[in-house]
């Protein structure tokens, strides 16, 4: 069958092109050809937020009213320039890797498909920021497939009480077309169940039941990597609380450990790797430990490695907590940097996530084979 994959492959993210990757991987592993369609921004959908983006502008105006007048001095504008050549650089490596394993497969106009596929990742986020805004094609709207289904599909922050009336209406439309769903949360779920009435199958992120021990065998270390160190794996310059910092420094500094950023720069971090994401991989597997606040930085560490800290906050809290909990990583939580030393001295173990990969990725195959006919 040509199968189309509708995704956040275009997204500048090592998790967005890996659980792309590994998707395309399992569904070509059945036999089938894969494509990947871009995401469309639809103007006509996403006007129905314009009322609410105009109120949250209003709202964090009068909360920092300083920055926007331009009051606010930029202490790290040496750092935010060695930063951005850092991240043209980084990009270029994500394109190329993105045209030599993804867009290769990359669909023609007019194309129509046997069936599409729309996940993983966070492609029910509709009140996050993106480029295309709020679009119902990422919904089921899709008019160049026979069939549509998802697959581990999740809201990631976007909770359902916090969505207008109109786009509730416009999403309820789009998954009335979709034949078979897929989410990876609880609060996926209940974001579906809520409107249209149906449960959909829970399934874990592709990088989880995706195997990547050829791909990291077959890729050679990045350079000027220390023979100790620890990865702050996050968002651009997330982690940037003077407190949080000073403890991780001090934490590093008390077991030897040279602190290195992956994926996107902090800026207090000077050793920032620019390297592709199977590069990535290799680094977690090789690291003394980790400390991440997001939901594929988790996935790597229990895949990789031992010896990890995440950090859960409100903003991050809907995904996470509920990936902790179905891969057994509570002792790992920390809500402060203060708490790194009592993750330093757990060992993951790493028997559970194997036996999680194994048997979800058997749920993953059944779930696509029974609905890709």
């Amino acid at each position: 069958m040509r199968i189309c994959i509708l995704s956040m492959q275009d997204v500048q993210n090592p998790g967005s092109l890996l659980q792309s990757y590994s998707l395309k991987k399992v569904i070509e592993s059945m036999g089938h050809k894969v494509y990947f369609i871009p995401i469309e921004a639809r103007p006509e959908d996403n006007e129905l937020l314009i009322d609410k983006a105009i109120d949250d502008f209003a709202n964090e105006y009068g909360r920092n009213k300083h920055i926007f007048m331009g009051k606010n001095i930029d202490k790290y504008i040496l750092i935010r320039l060695r930063n951005k050549y850092a991240i043209r650089k980084r990009d270029k490596i994500f394109d190329s890797f993105r045209e030599r394993f993804l867009i290769e497969n990359h669909s023609e106009n007019g194309d129509i498909f046997d069936c599409c596929v729309i996940g993983s990742d966070e492609v029910f986020n509709c009140l996050s920021p993106s480029p295309w805004g709020f679009t119902c094609q990422l919904f089921g709207n899709i008019n160049q497939a026979n069939k549509v289904i998802t697959y581990a599909a999740s809201c990631g922050s976007t909770k359902i009480d916090n969505v207008p009336h109109s786009v509730k209406s416009k999403i309820k439309e789009s998954l009335l077309r979709v034949s078979a769903l897929s989410v990876r949360d609880e609060n996926t779920r209940r974001f579906i169940k809520e409107i249209i009435e149906i449960n959909p199958e829970l399934n874990l992120d592709p990088v989880i039941v995706g195997n990547f021990n050829k791909e990291i065998e077959e890729c050679l270390m990045p350079k000027n990597i220390p023979s100790r160190y620890c990865i702050v794996y996050s968002y651009y310059n997330r982690i940037n609380n003077k407190k949080e910092i000073e403890a991780i420094k001090i934490f590093c500094k008390n077991h030897n450990m040279k602190i290195i950023a992956i994926g996107a720069p902090q800026m207090w971090i000077k050793n920032y790797i620019v390297c592709n994401p199977f590069q990535i991989l290799k680094i977690f597997c090789n690291a003394d430990f980790v400390i991440t606040d997001t939901f594929h930085g988790t996935i790597f560490s229990a895949k990789y490695n031992r010896k990890f800290a995440i950090l859960v906050k409100e903003s991050n809290s809907n995904k996470l907590y509920d990936l902790v909990g179905r891969l057994n990583l509570e002792k790992h939580l920390i809500s402060s940097m203060n708490d790194l030393e009592k993750t330093y001295i757990i060992n993951y173990d790493k028997s559970f996530i194997e036996k999680v990969e194994k048997n979800e990725r058997l749920r993953t195959i059944k779930y696509l084979s029974d609905n890709l006919k």
